[in-house]
């Protein structure tokens, strides 16, 4: 169902957690990451189980109604990592150069 995609499509998610583990220093860090995967990983089985259950009982317009909002969400996430990569790009090309 699509609007499983945003939770299952590509690593990110478990690729940051892992980034980040890099910079956790001690126990505590280290099982909060760990706390952040597994509720993660719980919410994109239950989203998944749900939606296994949702799907057939869906009439052609409530498909139709998912698939835009699984669009909607890809969406505002590609424009939120757009939006942040090029405020990053500009703030180190303006701190290179020493403006800011």
């Amino acid at each position: 169902m699509p609007i499983t995609f945003p939770l299952t499509i590509g690593g990110v998610r478990v690729g940051l957690l892992i980034g980040f583990r890099a910079e956790a220093h001690g126990v505590v860090d280290v099982g909060m990451l760990t706390a952040a995967a597994l509720a993660y990983a719980a919410v994109t089985g239950l989203s998944i189980y749900v939606a296994g259950r949702i799907e057939p009982r869906l009439s052609d317009r409530g498909r139709e109604l998912f698939d835009r909002l699984a669009g909607i969400l890809l969406t505002a996430i590609a424009f939120t990592l757009l939006a942040s990569g090029v405020t990053r790009l500009v703030t180190d090309v303006l701190h290179d150069i020493k403006i800011l």
